[in-house]
């Protein structure tokens, strides 16, 4: 995959004076630090700085002759745009950190891309396994992960008990209301009594894992198979590898854009 040019010149500006500039939760994000929101967030809690200067609301714009900081760190934008499909083993953990030393997904690939900042777009809990992105675009992340982008991920669900059909009827036509939140199943295919395969298009916080305790049914594998176009394929328990541009466009398009 070739570098990505960024050309200020061509971006959106709002007066003469904004030519060559960008707003700083955008180039937050484009130095690998997460999607645009999560930079956003990063500003509100005062720990980023412009040119020496504590930056707390989100909007400004900045240079590439600006020197940005977060908790005293330079950062820079990242010219090399990273996607990794990684085949997430149980026991490892979707962070960047974990006080109790457990394992972390980035551990897997860190030796090859240790030196980009890499985040997770989307999760898995800890006790499942399954497909996951890592990438340091934050356009591409806000795709996979917001529903409005109509990106469908499918898992297969191995449970101990029988699989009720029509409760899982009525979760994907009614949908289920669980302390106060709506889950809506989009589709599904039943493989055995105790083996259920479940597409859902915005899968909230351990969305399944929530309705089949509703449901009274204790779940014993959860994976994740399929994110939009992508498959595990290929990979093997632990593995990791790069997408394949068209992999990437099929992401991208879904905003007009494409990998350069």
């Amino acid at each position: 995959m070739r570098l990505m040019k960024i050309d200020f010149k061509s971006m959106k500006k709002e007066n003469d004076t904004n030519e060559h500039t960008i707003k700083l939760q955008k180039y937050l994000s484009m130095s690998g630090l997460g999607s645009r929101r999560k930079c956003e967030l990063i500003i509100s809690r005062g720990i980023v700085t412009v040119n020496n200067r504590t930056i707390v609301k989100p909007g400004i714009r900045v240079s590439l002759n600006d020197t940005v900081k977060v908790n005293n760190k330079a950062v820079k934008l990242e010219r090399e745009k990273i996607y990794l499909a990684v085949y997430k083993p149980t026991g490892y953990l979707c962070s960047n950190y974990d006080a109790f030393g457990r394992n972390l997904v980035k551990d897997l690939f860190f030796e090859q891309y240790g030196r980009y900042n890499l985040y997770h777009a989307g999760r898995l809990d800890y006790n499942s396994s399954g497909l996951i992105f890592y990438t340091n675009d934050g356009n591409f992340a806000n795709i996979v992960m917001h529903p409005s982008f109509g990106v469908k991920k499918m898992y297969i669900v191995k449970t101990v008990q029988k699989i009720d059909k029509d409760k899982i009827e009525h979760y994907r036509k009614e949908g289920l209301s669980i302390k106060g939140i709506k889950y809506i199943l989009d589709d599904y295919k039943i493989i055995s009594s105790k083996k259920i395969s479940l597409t859902l298009n915005e899968g909230k916080n351990r969305e399944i894992r929530k309705v089949f305790n509703h449901f009274g049914i204790k779940i014993e594998k959860l994976e994740r198979v399929r994110i939009g176009n992508t498959g595990l394929e290929g990979l093997k328990y632990g593995e990791y590898r790069r997408l394949t541009s068209a992999e990437v466009d099929w992401f991208l398009k879904k905003t007009g854009s494409k990998v350069k």
